[in-house]
């Protein structure tokens, strides 16, 4: 990650401590529910499609406000083992675009951190988004876009950092979602295009490859794809002990909150579990960076 790239996550942090709203006025229209409550799925599931609209509200849109129509929504989607569940994420759609013919793209955020006050959604409504920038070139090029929050983001999260059988569903499925979403008016014939950088890169590439089997329906017609995290073990080594170790650390814990199976917790020492629990409350891209660098997974 470059300095230029630093300094973009730490001014956006900055803005999201200064301007998250205390308290609401009046509930924004929609679905709801109006507070944080709103990221908690319901239990059970409800019955429906991967892409099915469970909830939606309208969303602030940050800088956007005046220039689009944004909601967030929940909708169903699949999980990293094949089963059912509720992903979360935002539909923007610039008010001057042609909803009919519109094309959607499906951004796939990057990294954003484990705790619960970084998803993307959130980042986005209070206009703390760090990758705003790309967000607003699609934008202001006349695209519908769909945003992702991808799988965990709620108040005890339990967030699939790099976890592609279950990152590529959600980015699918957001893209459906917005399409299902009646407030939206999208046609569900949109040209559809998944991007991505980092995270956001692997999380599209692996999007790309389920399509064809998971969502055939979907007009395709391209992936823009960087900065891929494709071999999860080279990766690894270059950050153990690195500046780079909080998102080592924070891989781990996604893919144990992925595969249970895997029983990250049975080769941590007390420490390592107390920091982990430590990330998943309070650390968003910026801590990774800096609170948890150039530490070891042994220590």
């Amino acid at each position: 990650m470059t300095a230029r790239r630093v300094l973009a996550v730490f001014v956006a942090l900055v803005l999201a401590t200064a301007f998250t709203p205390v308290a609401s006025a009046a509930p924004a229209a929609g679905t709801g529910p109006f507070d944080d409550s709103f990221y908690t799925p319901p239990s059970p599931l409800p019955a429906g499609k991967p892409g099915d609209v469970i909830r939606w509200r309208t969303s602030n849109a940050g800088p956007r406000k005046a220039s689009v129509d944004a909601w967030q929504v929940m909708y169903l989607s699949t999980n990293a083992l094949g089963q059912p569940d509720a992903v979360t994420g935002t539909v923007l759609v610039p008010k001057n675009a042609n909803r009919a013919t519109a094309p959607i793209v499906s951004f796939a955020p990057g990294t954003h951190g484990p705790a619960f006050a970084c998803t993307p959604s959130k980042m986005i409504d209070i206009g703390a988004f760090y990758e705003q920038p790309g967000l607003d070139d699609l934008l202001d090029a006349g695209y519908a876009v769909s945003v992702p929050d991808y799988e965990g983001y709620q108040s005890a999260p339990k967030t699939t950092y790099v976890v592609g059988r279950s990152e590529g569903p959600a980015v699918i499925d957001g893209v459906r979602a917005a399409q299902r979403l009646t407030a939206a008016g999208l046609s569900s014939t949109s040209k559809i295009v998944f991007r991505g950088y980092s995270q956001g890169g692997g999380a599209a590439a692996w999007a790309g490859e389920q399509q064809p089997t998971y969502a055939p329906e979907l007009n395709l017609v391209g992936i823009a794809a960087g900065g891929v995290p494709a071999d999860l073990v080279q990766v690894t080594l270059q950050l153990d002990g690195k500046f780079g170790f909080g998102v080592f650390a924070y891989a781990l814990l996604g893919l144990d909150q992925a595969y249970p199976e895997l029983q990250l917790d049975s080769f941590l020492s007390d420490n390592g579990r107390a920091k982990l629990a430590e990330m998943k409350q309070s650390a968003c891209t910026f801590e990774l960076l800096t609170t948890y660098a150039n530490q070891k997974i042994a220590d």
